[in-house]
């Protein structure tokens, strides 16, 4: 795979004794650890642009291990400098096209590919649902973030290779609480059958959270002073029922909930 280094990306970076580093990334101020294999990889990504040639590289370092334990670790490494903007891998989002509909979850491996479909949606003026219109909000490192500390799980859905839609869902924050809540929602316009996709994206990732934690319901929080019709009329036709109003909870008037029972 083809990669270019951004060599100016790293405004600091401090060695400690075991080979480990610790670097700081100039436009976004966020901070990377890597152990000492991290490390080294680093410092040959300049003298090539193939992650091949860096294998082999590899390969005369750690002789007892197989090249294609070294291409799996590398590649790994690699999608996070990604993430951090450290590189820029050349056509690694659909290295493996999957033709049809396909349901991914949101990992290392397309944290990058999701947030620039999150961006051009916003680009778009086609935002379908979010609590939080803050681009920044949804960069690879936040994603990241919070998927890595059970704050969200997130599943995007490919037809033909080509994503089309995006969910996130939040994880119960209060204690005891059995809530899952929506926090985001984008999907392309050219989208069709809206309410059959988000149902299956919904049962697919509280499907996968039933498995760690028990939870009861699933909700999705609205704003009053909203054009709310899409959003209801969507999720309506896929069991979301009217729960209650908070009168007067936020500056722009009531927080209307519509939840959905998982039991």
């Amino acid at each position: 795979m083809k990669y270019i280094f951004t060599s100016k990306s790293i405004s600091f970076k401090k060695e400690d004794t075991d080979g480990s580093a610790f670097l700081c990334i100039v436009d976004t101020g966020n901070q990377l650890f890597v152990n000492s294999i991290g490390n080294r990889i680093l410092t040959y990504l300049p003298e090539y642009d193939d992650t091949e040639e860096v294998v082999d590289r590899l390969s005369l370092d750690f002789p007892q291990t197989g090249k294609e334990t070294l291409r799996f670790d590398l590649l790994e490494i690699m999608r996070i400098f990604e993430i951090y903007g450290v590189v820029n891998l050349i056509g690694s989002n659909n290295a493996n096209p999957v033709q049809g509909v396909n349901l991914v979850y949101l990992g290392d491996i397309n944290y990058t590919q999701a947030s620039n479909f999150i961006c051009e949606q916003f680009s778009e003026n086609n935002v379908f649902y979010s609590q939080v219109t803050d681009e920044n909000y949804f960069s690879p490192v936040s994603l990241r973030y919070r998927v890595m500390h059970n704050y969200e799980y997130a599943v995007m859905m490919e037809t033909d290779a080509e994503l089309v839609a995006y969910v996130s869902v939040s994880l119960p924050q209060a204690q005891n609480s059995r809530v899952l809540s929506i926090s985001s929602v984008f999907v392309k316009k050219s989208l069709q059958n809206i309410s059959k996709c988000l149902d299956d994206m919904i049962q697919s990732i509280c499907k996968v959270i039933q498995k760690h934690i028990k939870v009861s319901k699933i909700r999705i929080a609205l704003f009053s002073s909203d054009d709310n019709t899409t959003v209801l009329d969507v999720f309506s036709k896929i069991g979301f029922v009217h729960e209650c109003t908070l009168p007067n909870e936020v500056d722009s008037g009531d927080l209307l909930f519509y939840s959905r029972s998982l039991e």
